[in-house]
C-alpha cells in the first residue's frame, strides 16, 4: 500500500474504531513482501555462499524484517516500496556485492496466497 490509498485506509480504520496496534498489524501484513530468486545455482557465478550474509546485506540497504529459507533463494522482508523498486534494490545488492546474476520476483501476501488457492491442490499434489 502506498500514497494517497494508505492515507484513505488509515482513516476509514480509525474511523470504524480500530486501535493503532490494529492498524499497524493491518499496515504491516500488507507490507511483507515475499522475494523469490531464480537461477540460484549450488556452484559457479549464481551462487550465493551464505544466505544470511544476504540477508544482513538487505537489512544495511534498508529492508526490514528480512527472513530467508536456507539456500533455497526464497525471501521474505517488509517493505514500503513498489514492487519494481523492490526488485531492482534486490537485484543490484546481489550483482553488487555477490556477482550473481539472478532473476528477482516480488510478490505481496496476498499475491501468494491467490496464487495457491488458484493451484494449491495441483501443485501439493505434484509434490507428493
Amino acid at each position: 500500500m502506498g500514497g494517497e490509498f494508505e492515507n484513505l485506509a488509515i482513516i476509514s480504520m480509525v474511523l470504524y474504531g480500530f486501535s493503532l496496534l490494529k492498524i499497524k498489524i493491518i499496515l504491516n501484513y500488507y507490507a511483507k513482501k515475499i522475494i523469490l530468486l531464480r537461477g540460484v545455482a549450488p556452484k559457479g557465478k549464481n551462487r550465493i555462499l551464505s544466505i544470511s550474509a544476504l540477508a544482513n546485506m538487505l537489512e544495511e540497504i534498508g529492508f526490514e524484517d528480512v527472513k530467508t529459507y536456507i539456500q533455497s533463494g526464497n525471501i521474505v522482508l517488509t517493505s514500503d516500496l513498489s514492487d519494481e523498486e523492490i526488485r531492482t534494490k534486490v537485484y543490484d545488492c546481489i550483482y553488487n556485492n555477490i556477482g550473481a546474476d539472478l532473476a528477482v520476483i516480488v510478490k505481496d501476501v496476498k499475491q501468494l496466497n491467490a496464487a495457491i488457492a488458484d493451484f494449491g491442490d495441483e501443485l501439493f499434489a505434484a509434490g507428493r
